[in-house]
């Protein structure tokens, strides 16, 4: 395979096993995206460096240019950095500011960086705000498995005091949007039979009313600072179909038969 060619494969692959990182350096295919926190995702990404790194090697330096033996040699060093971080250091499963960071830098850059119109960054944003929850649930169970030292009180200390971060981004992201031109925006309407916790009834009345080749997000949830995420979403071109509130005595019940 061309030295270029091989390239091209490594990095196309960096990019989609480090969203991220990939939004940073200016590659935006996928800026919707969190990068994949658990076991299963982190063993993924070393096999993708072993492959990377076997590529890279059957380019013999003395077949190549003098520029192309320089970047088999940059490319090599970055892999066997990559290699460190992954398998050595394992950052993830002792570090909460690891994920401080990386979800910060994942909403921060699509809202500071200029590089495409607002609609589409904020559509981008929206993504990634409605895989956080999953994505954070990833990094709370790879520290809670814990890795080759113990989880860090001291840097456990800093990621809860700068967590409330991550909403100042919603509010940028709410205030960003606000000034979007909502011209032709829209609102689907469908009638919920009983108000209380969301069931299955809800989601089959809900796809009843999609359009094809469309999707819905349901999200229940117990703090107003929440109403900021749907409001990025709706800012982010997303389509309100209903809202509705839970009675008190439905949490209060759902809550007692979670505590039996």
């Amino acid at each position: 395979m061309d030295f270029r060619a091989i390239v091209d494969e490594v990095l196309a692959g960096f990019f989609r096993a480090y969203p991220v990182q990939a939004t940073e350096i200016g590659h935006h295919a996928h800026d919707g995206r969190w990068p994949d926190l658990t076991d299963t995702g982190r063993a993924a990404r070393l096999a993708w460096v072993t492959d990377a790194s076997a590529q890279v090697e059957a380019a013999a330096p003395d077949a190549l240019s003098r520029d192309d033996a320089i970047d088999r040699r940059i490319l090599l060093e970055n892999l066997a950095a990559i290699r460190f971080a992954e398998e050595t250091l394992d950052e993830g499963s002792w570090n909460p500011m690891t994920y401080v960071y990386l979800f910060g830098n994942g909403l921060f850059m699509l809202l500071a960086r200029e590089f495409a119109p607002l609609p589409d960054r904020m559509r981008s944003a929206a993504e990634r705000l409605a895989g956080l929850p999953a994505a954070l649930d990833q990094a709370r169970a790879t520290l809670n498995a814990g890795g080759s030292r113990a989880t860090s009180s001291f840097h456990t200390q800093k990621a809860a005091e700068r967590m409330p971060g991550l909403i100042d981004l919603v509010d940028t992201a709410v205030q960003e949007a606000s000034d979007l031109d909502e011209e032709g925006a829209g609102f689907l309407s469908i009638d919920i039979a009983q108000p209380g916790a969301l069931g299955h009834e809800d989601a089959e009345e809900v796809q009843d009313d999609l359009p094809a080749n469309s999707s819905a997000l349901l999200i229940a949830f117990e703090n107003l600072w929440v109403r900021k995420v749907v409001d990025a979403l709706q800012a982010a071109d997303a389509v309100l179909i209903d809202s509705i509130r839970i009675p008190a005595d439905v949490v209060e019940a759902a809550a007692a038969l979670e505590a039996r």
